[in-house]
Parts: structure tokens; sequence; C-alpha cells
């Protein structure tokens, strides 16, 4: 609406007028504001399923709005979305290994591929790091689906990466992940398989 109004101007356009891209960036960001602020606030798993549940959807209708956005704002928004959306005390409510939680992880975890993959079409500089981080979580997805890697692992990885988020080296996004799964505690080859 706003390109159309520009352009229909005889004269030159000042400035300080607001562009197409200053409305799609400023509605992408109050929709992640909003599920942000949402995201601190959740005490359980199942509060945990309906946030995960409101990330998919908000994430889905901003997309439409981040990828007519310039790469750097747009991934700028992506990793936002990357790093932004666990809730730092998440470690202290997995205290147990519920399939809830493993449900829950396995949501996130699906979520995270389909976000590094969408970072990698839109992102020229961080698409080597993007493309090893996408292969890595698929790796952690199967290795909880198969219980070789328990809720509370799962979790406490995810938390490590949200922590580094990403970043233009892939080799550094690499020890990063297999640096939280170490720390998380998971078993050598549960390690050993992110390597293959």
């Amino acid at each position: 609406m706003v390109q159309p109004l520009v352009s229909a101007q005889p004269y030159p356009v000042s400035q300080d007028l607001m562009s197409w891209q200053d409305v799609h960036r400023h509605h992408a960001m109050t929709l992640f504001k909003n599920l942000e602020d949402k995201a601190q606030n959740f005490k359980n798993p199942e509060s945990l399923q309906g946030l995960l549940t409101d990330l998919e959807q908000t994430y889905d209708v901003s997309r439409k709005h981040i990828i007519l956005l310039e790469a750097r704002d747009a991934l700028g928004i992506m990793k936002q979305y990357f790093s932004g959306m666990i809730p730092l005390n998440i470690n202290f409510l997995v205290t147990t290994n519920d399939l809830v939680w493993k449900d829950c992880l396995i949501v996130l975890l699906n979520f995270l591929v389909r976000l590094t993959k969408n970072i990698q079409k839109i992102a020229s500089e961080e698409k080597p790091s993007a493309e090893i981080l996408a292969t890595s979580i698929t790796v952690l997805l199967k290795l909880v689906m198969e219980g070789k890697v328990m809720p509370s692992q799962g979790w406490d990885v995810v938390l490590g990466l949200c922590n580094h988020g990403l970043t233009v080296d892939p080799t550094a996004q690499f020890f990063y992940f297999c640096g939280s799964m170490v720390l998380s505690g998971c078993r050598l080859g549960a390690t050993e398989a992110v390597f293959s």
C-alpha cells in the first residue's frame, strides 16, 4: 500500500517517509515481540505446547513479510526467532524426561530445522553455517526420537544453541553444537552421530 502511494507522487519523496519495507519490518517485529512476551510466562509443558503452536503460526504469518525485506533485515528477524523464543528458565522446568516434554522438543527441533533452511535461502554469508546447523539439528531430532538423547539433554542442547545463536563461521557453529551436546550430558555415541 505504501509503495503505490510513493510511486504516484510527481515530485521527489522525502527520505522521512516510511517505505514499504519499513511497514513489513514493523509488522514482522510486532508479531515477534508479542510472541516473545508470551514465551517468558509459560509454567508447564501444556502451556509450552500452546506457545510452540503460536510460534509456528506467527512465523508463518511473519515469513510473508520477512521475505519482502532486504536480506540483512530478514536475517536479523529470523535470528531473533532462532535465539529469542526459548525461555532461559526452561532447563529448570524440564526436570523429568516426560513424554510431553519430548513432544514439545520434537516440535521445536522441527521448527528450528525449517527456520535454518529458510535462513539458507536468504543469507549468502551465513548459508554454510545454516546448512551445518540444519543437518546437526536433524541428527539431534533423530536421536531424541530414537531415545538416544533424553528430553532434558535435548532441551539443554537447544538452550546452548540459542545462547550462541547463528554464527558466520561454519566450523565454530559445528563446535558450538557439539559443545552444547557434551555439556548437556549426551553420551559420546550421540555426539559422534553428529560428526557422521
